[in-house]
């Protein structure tokens, strides 16, 4: 799953991004992503009758590789690949209530 160059506000911490009248301002910004599964493990099928769930599920390491950047401050936050650890990170497919 990729992203590149998306329009985004920096607002600085959680509680000015949730403020009705954040101070200071926003920081116009721009991020891009890149999240890598690559799949091959183990499979797992569940299917549960009380919670109308069921789904086929392929653990795997995953990747995020992350740039934020502020425009025009020349600030720039990225994430480090290497540095990450997986905790049953994994793609598939679900069945859950109405949605199939």
């Amino acid at each position: 799953m990729r992203l590149s160059d998306m329009a985004v506000a920096d607002f600085g911490n959680f509680f000015n991004a949730i403020s009705p009248t954040p101070d200071p301002a926003p920081v116009p910004s721009h991020v891009s992503f890149e999240v890598s599964w690559p799949g091959g493990d183990d499979v797992s099928e569940i299917d549960d009758d009380v919670f109308d769930f069921s789904g086929r599920f392929v653990k795997s390491d995953a990747t995020i590789e992350f740039v934020a950047r502020n425009d025009g401050a020349g600030v720039v936050y990225r994430s480090n690949p290497d540095g990450q650890i997986n905790f049953d990170a994994g793609v598939g497919r679900e069945r859950n209530g109405v949605f199939h």
